[in-house]
């Protein structure tokens, strides 16, 4: 089963990131957040722009909804600040997928295990600093089975939201699954919408950053309040946004359906990134040709549901229990 493996999808600290995936922007000031590494962050205030600080190109492929980042969505104050430093509208609507985008500022973030955690596994080890050096967008949710059909004009997912004694077939017939997460996708699936689409995968550094979203606990909060996982999800998926949001405005980091990431695996990769890394985007290749997923599922454990654990899984398997979250460069 997919969640039981419980291996180390890692950053690389080389490979050339593709057209969708966030590159480095000039020389940052920087030092760790994390006190067990041991220093003071600081960002410069060059790192805070974005190369691509153009909202004339955003308007090309999306839908500006709120130009400034609203303080009640993203309530941690420094990433408030640094979304509005960009000079990029906060929150989209991707015109080909109606999928509601919401702004993610560069930044300098510690990946790996939070201080403390005793879930942690070896694989999270050692925590290490990473620098993101330009913006992305994210999906505010995971991408719905809606949202899935309209692209791809079919729907893989086994799991229906018919709690109102509706068959399967009535319920695709009346759109009852159209607000869950897209699920039984498998990665070269997922990358095929993302093709016809525009969009991307996020990296898994990407996908750490957004989750954590400024957070250096295993969870944003209290796990029954943002995620829906083996105790309180009666066995299935449920709807997307009925949790609660992270600091950033993301839904459903934690639980629900694991999320692939465009990192392929590496075990033990942490250790050559323990100095810190710029913009990684996973190792070259893998021996296996695994692909990283992340944040826990609706049938997974507490301890699967952190910020800092990780997984993988076949590009060419479906699984029931995952999904997955698109980006973009602006």
């Amino acid at each position: 089963m997919f969640l039981a493996i419980s291996v180390l999808m890692v950053c690389a600290c080389s490979q050339e990131p593709d057209k969708n995936a966030a590159t480095t922007a000039g020389a940052t000031q920087a030092v760790a957040t994390d006190a067990s590494i041991g220093a003071n962050t600081t960002l410069s205030a060059a790192a805070m722009q974005t190369t691509a600080a153009n909202p004339t190109s955003v308007a090309q492929w999306a839908d500006v909804l709120e130009q400034n980042p609203d303080a009640k969505v993203v309530t941690d104050a420094d990433l408030l600040k640094r979304i509005a430093a960009t000079g990029l509208p906060w929150r989209v609507k991707h015109k080909s997928t109606g999928m509601e985008m919401l702004l993610v500022p560069p930044g300098i973030f510690v990946m790996g295990m939070s201080p403390g955690d005793e879930a942690a596994e070896p694989v999270e080890k050692p925590a290490h600093e990473v620098t993101l050096s330009n913006a992305f967008y994210l999906g505010r949710t995971e991408v719905t089975q809606a949202q899935w059909k309209g692209a791809m004009q079919n729907n893989p997912s086994v799991h229906k939201w018919t709690d109102e004694g509706l068959t399967e077939q009535e319920s695709d017939a009346k759109n009852a699954t159209d607000s869950l997460p897209v699920d039984n996708v498998t990665w070269n699936e997922c990358q095929t919408f993302c093709v016809k689409t525009g969009l991307s995968f996020p990296t898994a550094a990407q996908w750490e950053y957004a989750c954590r979203a400024g957070v250096r606990k295993p969870t944003y909060g209290a796990i029954d309040d943002v995620a829906w996982y083996e105790k309180n999800s009666q066995n299935k998926s449920h709807p997307v946004a009925k949790k609660a949001a992270n600091a950033l405005g993301f839904y459903d980091m934690l639980g629900n359906q694991y999320e692939w990431c465009a990192d392929y695996f590496a075990a033990n990769y942490f250790e050559q990134c323990k100095l810190g890394v710029v913009d990684p985007v996973g190792p070259a290749q893998s021996k296996s040709g695994d692909r990283v997923s992340r944040g826990g599922s609706w049938d997974s454990d507490e301890a699967q549901n952190r910020a800092s654990f990780r997984t993988t899984g076949s590009p060419v398997i479906q699984y029931p229990n995952n999904g997955f979250r698109a980006a973009r460069n602006p």
